[in-house]
């Protein structure tokens, strides 16, 4: 009991300040702290090399739904890959679904459903700046799960579904950004086109194409929405998506949080709070 407590505790240590989950319902699947905690029971002090071989473990086992309908089989396979990567093996080696860009294609945003929360935890990796202000967003707050205003639809529901769109092909994880509360409110349900406009004549091309490609959307995703090309956006950033997941999986980036000085938000220069209004999302 006394080992596990202590493998559990590391375990909690990992997943925050590797993987930077900040609670428990953050994580995407529960069954993945069990085998974070005999990971770290077998190898309490893993190498630099192992710590990266444990990150690409994580992030390929939640994006590729690995741990949707875990059973017995999976928690021998489970076992036997961490007997072999304690015994030098390079990797903890499972059998997953390759990554591809139907992981946010042909899914939808639902806030308690672990490719959600998978997207979200990925999203935060990438540091995200707030589209109206720059600041670096505090993905801690916004991974809580309290409520979902620190999420947008690139393309708002409401205004994709004005456009004859099924709600199921507005709700798509590839439409799905990090904003503050403040800038989702402000967002709201106008096109992107309309949206960026406003702050592009504030702030400057180049400053917007900064922030936006924090939030892992490209250039080819950013023209698309400035044409209201909704199929070209979802196909441009899915393909970004998956650029980055493959990033992840590698094990070679562990989260790096924003300084404890910095603003959550600065509006135009002055400090305001980050409240909970409705908006579209």
């Amino acid at each position: 009991m006394d080992a596990t407590h202590a493998s559990a505790r590391r375990a909690v240590d990992f997943l925050t300040t590797e993987i930077g989950t900040p609670t428990a319902e953050a994580l995407p699947y529960a069954n993945q702290f069990a085998v974070v905690t005999e990971l770290f029971r077998q190898i309490p002090k893993p190498t630099s090399a192992q710590y990266a071989a444990i990150r690409g473990w994580f992030w390929r086992t939640a994006l590729t739904g690995y741990y949707d309908g875990w059973n017995s089989k999976k928690m021998a396979a489970d076992l036997t890959a961490i007997a072999r990567f304690h015994d030098g093996a390079r990797q903890i080696e499972v059998q997953y679904q390759p990554l591809s860009t139907r992981l946010w294609t042909a899914d939808q945003y639902r806030r308690d459903s672990a490719k959600t929360k998978a997207l979200a935890l990925m999203l935060a990796a990438a540091g995200p700046l707030d589209l109206r202000t720059g600041a670096r967003i505090d993905s801690g707050r916004a991974l809580a799960m309290t409520n979902d205003m620190q999420f947008h639809h690139f393309f708002p529901k409401a205004w994709l579904m004005r456009q004859k769109l099924p709600f199921e092909e507005a709700n798509l994880l590839a439409n799905i950004v990090m904003l503050t509360a403040i800038s989702n409110q402000a967002v709201s349900d106008y096109p992107p086109a309309d949206y960026l406009k406003g702050e592009i004549d504030f702030c400057g091309e180049a400053e917007m194409r900064r922030r936006l490609e924090s939030l892992l959307v490209s250039p080819q995703a950013f023209d698309a929405a400035m044409e209201g090309d909704y199929k070209a956006f979802v196909a441009a950033r899915a393909e970004t998506l998956l650029a980055w997941a493959n990033d992840l999986a590698g094990g070679q980036h562990a989260v790096e949080e924003a300084d404890a000085s910095d603003p959550e938000v600065i509006l135009r220069g002055e400090t305001v709070e980050v409240v909970d209004t409705s908006t579209d999302d």
